[in-house]
């Protein structure tokens, strides 16, 4: 057990990796292949190779086991990994304390036990001095070497840029774009080029003027309605009670409410005074509307 969670094959590659991390000195890959193409029929789980002279420049194959029972079945396909027995020097079983009895293992062959957040040794692998690979194990071990240091890098990449002030500044601007293009209708489109990209914004800038303009537009005319509404009214008030001939009455409004001549406003006024009907109550406090209406647009 690693804590209180039941041990995996990748917790088990992550001490195989932290037992070797020593960069330059050591090389660990996973899942060996015997073989490229056709020639690939059998896999090891950890493979791992001692860089320095100094080391023998070791090659050590791992079998992972996580299970009783996957390991009883590994005992009934005695050849299975007899590719890597030959073309390592060391072969070794790894599995969590208890699942292999050290009885049960071919001569030659060693076992590690996970113990808690660590590897102990139970019996030590015998050297192969004889250890041979061919060609195609070459070519597939170093494509997988290849692929390792491709994830490797991407991973660092990675790491580097979420962590990067710049990178997070920019992503900051990319969702505001997305807002600003989206509150306008229009798509974010990352495949686009810059010229293309600059041109969306510009036509969703200016369709966000053009949508203010026709607002402002809409809520002038709208006043204007209305106004005409009061202006029709007071027409057929004034229409209505006589107070002046047609034409004149017309001539005075226009006046009045186009030209905001007060005297003229004040005339009309007057002339209400005279008259007796209950309308001209009612005409005088439109006047009087009229008449702050028109002050308030000076």
């Amino acid at each position: 057990m690693i804590g209180s969670q039941k041990v995996t094959s990748s917790d088990i590659v992550a001490l195989l990796n932290a037992k070797y991390e020593q960069a330059g000195r050591y090389t660990v890959l996973e899942q060996l292949c015997n073989g490229t193409g056709s020639n690939g029929s059998s896999w090891i789980d950890v493979g791992q190779f001692d860089n320095w002279p100094s080391d023998g420049c070791t090659r050590r194959a791992f079998e992972i086991k996580v299970s009783r029972s996957d390991f009883l079945s590994e005992l009934k396909k005695p050849m299975k990994n007899e590719w890597a027995r030959k073309a390592f020097h060391e072969f070794w079983f790894v599995a969590p304390s208890g699942v292999i009895k050290e009885e049960e293992l071919m001569a030659g062959i060693g076992l590690m036990e996970v113990r808690g957040a660590k590897l102990c040794v139970v019996r030590h692998a015998a050297r192969n001095a004889d250890a041979k690979i061919n060609d195609s194990m070459m070519c597939s071990w170093l494509r997988t070497a290849t692929k390792a240091c491709s994830t490797i890098t991407d991973r660092i990449v990675a790491q580097r840029i979420a962590n990067d002030q710049k990178y997070l500044d920019a992503q900051k601007w990319v969702k505001a774009v997305q807002s600003f293009l989206r509150k306008r209708g229009a798509e974010f489109e990352s495949w686009l080029d810059e010229p293309a990209a600059l041109q969306r914004l510009e036509d969703a800038a200016n369709g966000k003027e053009l949508s203010n303009i026709r607002d402002r537009v809409s809520a002038i005319l709208d006043k204007f309605q209305e106004k005409m509404i009061s202006f029709v009214e007071v027409a057929e008030l004034l229409a209505n009670v006589g107070i002046l001939a047609t034409n004149e009455a017309n001539e005075e409004i226009i006046h009045a409410y186009g030209d905001c001549d007060y005297k003229v406003m004040d005339s009309i006024k007057a002339n209400i005074k005279n008259k007796k009907r209950y309308d001209m109550i009612k005409l005088k406090n439109k006047l009087d509307w009229m008449e702050t209406l028109t002050r308030g647009q000076q």
